[in-house]
């Protein structure tokens, strides 16, 4: 997604207006980008909640098959919003197609928008598209449940570490918690270097910016640009077991 955000898209986020320009070597393809990004962010919760079950099916037995059937069920349920909300993505690129009258209405609301807003490269979130307020809705939908997914995960995995004090060494138990704990933590700086610029991206929706806003777009495009950074950066820096890894190699690289 680096790579995505960084050189093929290079996008900019240009507040008070809901408008994402379009810099990268694909310039010329700003809402297929777009697409890709939320692809992309979904291919990234897929991924995330395997984790959170593995390890949570390294920590639990079959005292804990109703939680986990019962989570299996929310799973599937996350699925298909998923899947709505790609579906909805294709849809939302359509009404986009045609959006110089939209920029028109904007610029009447905002008054005078910067001239590189008027290219093609640069693309409106139409607000009073039905289905892109729908698929917004459902990205918004998306982000909440992929929290509880990992909370109810973490519970029934806290539950069932609690339950094998007595069968796993001391030692065990806390490399068990450490794994559960540090995965959280880059799940959470993940989710949030992600939520943080779509929640201010969506509130343009219903908030009116101050002009001297601006520069909270670069904020946010660094954001989403380095989430996976910050992600490995924690997750290193708190699972004792890479941490050690990691000091390894690079012992064996600098001597």
């Amino acid at each position: 997604m680096e790579i995505h955000m960084s050189i093929l898209w290079q996008m900019t986020l240009v507040l008070p207006f809901t408008a994402i320009c379009a810099n990268g070597i694909a310039y010329d393809f700003p809402r297929l980008m777009f697409l890709l990004l939320v692809y992309s962010i979904i291919v990234t919760a897929y991924s995330i909640f395997d984790l959170f079950e593995y390890r949570m099916e390294a920590v639990t037995s079959e005292e804990e098959k109703l939680m986990k059937m019962a989570l299996l069920y929310f799973k599937y349920f996350c699925y298909f919003i998923f899947i709505i909300t790609a579906i909805l993505g294709m849809l939302h690129l359509d009404s986009n197609t045609n959006d110089w009258q939209y920029k028109q209405k904007v610029e009447n609301k905002f008054g005078t928008m910067p001239i590189y807003v008027w290219c093609d490269n640069c693309i409106f979130a139409i607000a009073d598209s039905l289905i892109v307020i729908i698929f917004y809705g459902s990205s918004v939908c998306s982000v909440l449940l992929s929290m509880e997914y990992a909370f109810f995960t973490i519970i029934i995995s806290m539950v069932g570490l609690n339950k094998m004090k007595k069968s796993m060494s001391s030692k065990t138990l806390a490399m068990q918690r450490n794994f559960l704990i540090s995965l959280f933590l880059m799940s959470a700086v993940h989710l949030a270097f992600i939520a943080v610029p779509s929640g201010i991206y969506l509130t343009t929706f219903f908030v009116t910016y101050p002009i001297e806003y601006m520069p909270l777009s670069y904020l946010c495009v660094a954001l989403v640009t380095q989430h996976g950074s910050g992600s490995t950066f924690i997750l290193l820096t708190t699972n004792n077991s890479l941490r050690k890894v990691a000091v390894e190699i690079g012992n064996v690289y600098v001597f």
